[in-house]
């Protein structure tokens, strides 16, 4: 098992999106993710380890982003320890109360096989 470190980046919706799609034939293990506030405005936002980001299954629902209006941005990182959360295969979704205002970053190492 040969494990490759990759980020991804975006914007959340304002409805559900998956972020990153699952895996039927790799592993992979979320470290940590990371949402900024794009606004003046406070900003709540979802985080799943599923397909929906609704309020069942693992993940962070409803989080509240402070204004960004000065000073350092507005964020919230979610992390997921030394030993990651192991995801096979289930997707990580997403979304925020308005559009293109909370952006996010998504750290994780994926295998070239499923695991044991």
């Amino acid at each position: 098992m040969a494990l490759r470190n990759l980020t991804i980046r975006g914007q959340l919706a304002n409805a559900t999106a998956v972020l990153l799609a699952a895996s039927a034939t790799k592993t992979r293990y979320v470290w940590w993710a990371a949402f900024t506030n794009n606004t003046t405005g406070e900003r709540t936002f979802s985080y799943a380890h599923a397909a929906t980001a609704t309020n069942a299954g693992p993940g962070t629902f409803q989080e509240r982003l402070p204004p960004n209006t000065s000073g350092p941005a507005s964020r919230a990182v979610i992390s997921h320890g030394p030993k990651g959360a192991r995801l096979d295969n289930v997707a990580i979704s997403g979304f925020a109360d308005t559009a293109t205002s909370v952006s996010y970053e998504i750290n994780y190492s994926e295998s070239d096989t499923l695991d044991a």
